[in-house]
């Protein structure tokens, strides 16, 4: 369509958050964690360099991609985040209520290894 235009926007922060570990922060880790067991849970929040958007801009759709590694029948749900944060500042303690109860999405993890879209 004319004046539409696909751009990429990468990650800049990522981190995840646990609730036995409350005041914990993971953001030095590479892997990102989202389960639940025992009465634990664990979240990953992300935060993408949109600079590349304009101000103005009208965005139809969004996609990201997560790679599994290991999964099970329990479906991930993606909420969006309300409140500011940090990469290396960021725990269950002060994070871990703010976002949207509704999710944006969900979906179940495929096979180990499979690369997801959502």
């Amino acid at each position: 369509m004319p004046g539409w235009v696909a751009t990429t926007a990468p990650v800049k922060a990522d981190s995840w958050l646990k609730s036995s570990t409350s005041t914990q922060n993971y953001g030095n880790t590479s892997d990102q964690l989202v389960k639940e067991q025992n009465g634990d849970s664990t979240r990953s929040v992300f935060s993408f360099d949109l600079s590349s958007i304009p101000a103005k801009a009208y965005i139809v759709s969004a996609t990201a991609n997560f790679y599994v590694v290991q999964a099970n029948s329990k479906a991930v749900k993606v909420h969006r985040v309300t409140d500011a944060w940090a990469e290396y500042g960021v725990t269950w303690s002060n994070t871990a209520g703010d976002f949207n109860l509704t999710a944006e999405t969900t979906f179940t993890p495929p096979i180990p290894g499979s690369p997801r879209s959502t």
